[in-house]
Order: C-alpha cells, then sequence, then structure tokens
C-alpha cells in the first residue's frame, strides 16, 4: 500500500506524467508453487537450542535506565537564559 501526502500546493507538478491507477490482474498458477516446494530441500534444525552463553551476562544489558542528569548540563540553559539580556545590547 501506498499514501502520497501532498502538503505544499506550489509544487508545479506538471513534469511529472501521471499516476495510473488501473488495477492489473494477477494469475497465479497453485501448482508451481506446490512443485516449487517439494523440489526444495528440507531444512534440519540445530541440534540443541543456544539460547544461553557462558559469558553472557544479562544484568549488563538496559543500562540506559540507570543515567543521570549532569548538574553543569541542567544549570547550561539557565545561565544561558540569565545572560542572553546582557549579551543582546
Amino acid at each position: 500500500n501506498l499514501l502520497l501526502l501532498v502538503t505544499d500546493p506550489t509544487c508545479d507538478c506538471s513534469i511529472f506524467p501521471p499516476v495510473l491507477q488501473e488495477a492489473t490482474e494477477v494469475k497465479y498458477n497453485a501448482s508451481v508453487k506446490c512443485d516449487r516446494m517439494r523440489s526444495q530441500k528440507l531444512r534440519r534444525r540445530p541440534d540443541s537450542c543456544h539460547a544461553f552463553h557462558p559469558e553472557e551476562n544479562a544484568q549488563d544489558c538496559g543500562g540506559a535506565s540507570d543515567t543521570s542528569a549532569s548538574l553543569p548540563l541542567l544549570l547550561l540553559p539557565v545561565c544561558v537564559w540569565g545572560l542572553l539580556p546582557h549579551l543582546l545590547r
């Protein structure tokens, strides 16, 4: 599915050819699909599940929730806001 939303009406789109929105019927041959599935090699699953690795530590994941705010970065907007009127004079 495709949706084109034009929000700028000043665009000159006359240089582009018109988009035809006519439906095209596609006929599929069901027997070809079945033959292709029969001719493909059988996939073999691994003998064991590898859902765990001994060197992997699940506690190392999700460390972004432990971030803390930096005091200089918190004070920077306040300082800029306070000094801006003096700098613009």
